[in-house]
């Protein structure tokens, strides 16, 4: 039996244009489900309302119209109104880890920056919660005191991953999580990414212009073209029976696409 964790109704905004001409509609009249345990692809090209999409499911910005459900609250509501906290239970991975890490720390200071945050754990723990989290991403506990300049690129998105993971969040939200990496380690983070979700029983929302990564990950996708979402459906059957022109150009462009198995793990993708 599966269970609606988060629920997005009605999503729109609008960005005031600087020059003075009409009002720039980022979204409009989004809606999704999102199930515990299953993973949510949100596709489309750069200019499709993705970032306004995904800061708006992280409580980073409000909507215009619309509200965000996540496990029966409402996330736009002021903290004080809350019943429940819902600090550490949605964390991101951003795009470029480089940008996303500060330079001055080391691995094992920004990892354990979420738990400082909420003041969850004494130093001692910490230290162990941050090695274990670090062993499950795949890196070395000696790499814990460098800093990020001293990391390959996928090291980096690896400690990022450690980092959304320290407080062993109910739903992850991925920003184009392979797209700054060279094609080799894509395909190891994104591996690593499909580990983690079965181990972990991740709730995962995944935001890429890349049909392969969707492919890859995503139980289930919804397409934006210029705000809206015009094809949306499991991701077997939208990425083999496209039925919108704009996610049959998609899919045109990658023409040994497979999506992701009917047991949760992903097929290879050829090529």
């Amino acid at each position: 039996m599966t269970t609606d964790l988060l629920k997005a109704e009605g999503l729109s905004n609008a960005y005031v244009d600087p020059a003075g001409g009409p009002d720039v509609k980022a979204i409009q009249d989004i809606s999704l489900t999102v199930e515990a345990g299953r993973n949510l692809g949100i596709l489309g090209a750069s200019g499709a309302g993705k970032s306004t999409l995904m800061r708006i499911l992280l409580g980073l910005e409000s909507p215009d119209q619309g509200r965000v459900i996540f496990d029966g609250i409402d996330i736009h509501q002021p903290a004080s109104k809350r019943s429940t906290p819902i600090r550490g239970r949605i964390q991101v991975v951003f795009q470029d880890p480089r940008n996303s890490l500060n330079p001055h720390l080391s691995v094992a200071t920004i990892v354990a920056e979420p738990l400082l945050a909420q003041r969850r754990t004494g130093r001692q723990h910490q230290k162990q919660l941050v090695l274990e989290m670090l062993d499950l991403v795949g890196i070395r506990p000696e790499m814990a005191e460098r800093r990020p300049d001293a990391l390959s690129g996928g090291e980096r998105q690896r400690v990022a991953i450690a980092r959304a993971l320290i407080t062993h969040p109910d739903v992850v939200i991925l920003d184009e999580p392979v797209s700054a990496l060279d094609a080799p380690v894509r395909l190891q983070v994104l591996d690593l990414l499909g580990d983690l979700q079965e181990r972990l029983n991740l709730t995962i929302i995944l935001v890429s212009h890349d049909v392969r990564t969707i492919a890859a990950l995503a139980d289930y996708v919804m397409v934006l073209l210029k705000g809206r979402c015009v094809e949306e459906g499991s991701a077997r059957e939208l990425l083999e029976h496209p039925r919108h022109p704009y996610t049959r150009a998609l899919l045109a462009a990658v023409p040994t696409l497979k999506a992701r198995g009917p047991d949760g793990m992903s097929d290879r993708l050829d090529g």
